[in-house]
């Protein structure tokens, strides 16, 4: 393969900046037309948009071990700790080996009955209802799901405050910070240089950052990551906790401490209950949402429970919580011939692959029927919801036993209609739908 490449010059990302830091997944998605990959030049470093998702395959899983998470998760680290989402290795391997046995097949079986019987309880809570808060009723659902199977034994644990700080936590992990964060990064490093240009270059960046982010910008006083850690601490230290159930993210956090007590320590168990939260809560919450927002946009409501695979399928096509994967190269990786240096940024982006009309013609059309037939692991080449590689998603078939129970039980409600336009995009660490978005009955 001749790997074709574009290159965005300082002077173009300059005037492309507002957009890019308003609407970053517009101005990518038109970066990475034309080309296998575009090179982004930023001063002394660049970022290596991977256009071709074959491409960006072989980064995540033949290359996995020349990449690291690096600067962009750097802000979110903040805010969830090092868990095995964020940390690199040797420190994910010692983490992914604590947790794993929690997502084998076996113990996902057993959740089953667990994720059917909340789902029946949410959904009798949502039936008789004139209008129903979207994201609530998604968000509220995940979390005591991860709590009812995960955790088993804090299970009736109030979830209310940590629900309340984590979406206002939330808000400070956006596409805007992790870009800002980056460019910040790199004006750190290259301070000893004095080209003119790169003064007046780190000078207008400056401003456009105030320009664009101010209201993005955390509050000194804010309490919300503390209040989280608080959360996870009582998970850990209450009484109840104490469980010898083999199905309970504790018991094995127990087991690795009594094994590695150098390494986990109270802040490293802290940080991975907030990571398996967080990837077990959050990313699944949203793409229940979607899902019901595409279907009722579609008019599918109800939900046809004979095509809930498809519809989760199309659904994470058109709307990947993971929308992108952005890593930093460690080692300078040789594609077919062509370098990726030692230092680069590289951004790879289920979001623009999953609208490439190359793999699925007519891509912005919400279209369950495109999975007919089709299974998961028969998915287009560009399909990567999940990620890929040793970095994949731990929780893939966690996530899909849960949104199945939900969404049968959820079709016995309908028919609904949305109160008001279809929401936006919203660019978070996560890709949410913006706002409060509300069905009412039809």
């Amino acid at each position: 393969m001749n790997i074709s490449t574009q290159t965005i010059t300082v002077g173009k990302l300059l005037l492309n900046l507002p957009f890019l830091l308003k609407n970053p997944e517009k101005l990518l998605t038109k970066w990475s037309q034309k080309s296998d990959i575009t090179i982004v030049s930023y001063l002394s470093s660049s970022f290596y948009l991977i256009n071709n998702p074959l491409i960006a395959r072989d980064l995540l899983i033949k290359y996995e071990e020349n990449l690291s998470k690096g600067t962009f998760f750097e802000i979110a680290r903040e805010s969830i700790g090092n868990g095995t989402l964020l940390a690199d290795e040797p420190e994910h391997g010692i983490r992914l080996d604590a947790i794993k046995n929690v997502f084998r097949s076996k113990e996902i079986e057993q959740y089953i009955s667990d994720f059917n019987n909340l789902s029946s309880q949410t959904i009798q809570n949502v039936i008789d209802k004139e209008s129903v808060d979207i994201r609530k009723i998604s968000q509220d659902f995940t979390l005591q799901a991860a709590m009812l199977t995960l955790f088993k034994s804090k299970a009736e644990t109030p979830t209310n405050q940590f629900q309340i700080d984590f979406n206002l936590e939330t808000e400070y992990l956006t596409a805007t910070r992790l870009l800002t964060r980056v460019i910040e990064k790199i004006e750190l490093s290259d301070r000893k240089s004095r080209r003119p240009y790169e003064i007046v270059v780190k000078f207008v960046v400056n401003h456009m950052i105030h320009l664009f982010s101010y209201r993005l910008r955390r509050r000194a006083e804010s309490l919300h990551s503390a209040n989280m850690r608080d959360f996870a601490k009582d998970l850990i230290y209450s009484p109840s906790s104490v469980s010898k159930d083999e199905t309970d993210l504790l018991f094995y956090l127990r087991e690795a401490q009594a094994s590695n007590k150098d390494f986990w320590n109270a802040d490293a168990q802290v940080d991975e209950i907030l990571t398996v939260l967080l990837a077990g809560h959050e990313t699944t919450a949203n793409t229940l949402a979607w899902v019901i927002i595409e279907t009722t946009k579609a008019g599918m409501t109800p939900i046809p429970v004979q095509s809930i695979d498809q519809i989760i399928f199309e659904t994470l096509r058109l709307h990947p919580p993971a929308w992108i994967l952005p890593r930093q190269v460690n080692s300078a990786i040789m594609i077919d011939g062509y370098e990726i240096p030692t230092g680069a940024n590289v951004l790879i982006s289920p979001y623009i692959y999953h609208r490439m009309d190359s793999y699925f013609p007519d891509p912005l059309r919400f279209d369950p029927s495109r999975w007919d037939n089709v299974q998961f692991k028969d998915a287009p080449a560009a399909y990567l919801p999940f990620g890929a590689g040793g970095r994949g998603c731990i929780g893939q078939r966690f996530a899909l036993a849960e949104m199945r129970e939900f969404l049968t039980e959820f079709a016995l409600t309908g028919p609904w209609q949305l109160s008001g336009s279809s929401p936006k995009e919203e660019f978070l660490l996560t890709l949410r739908p913006e706002g409060c978005p509300t069905l009412i009955k039809r």
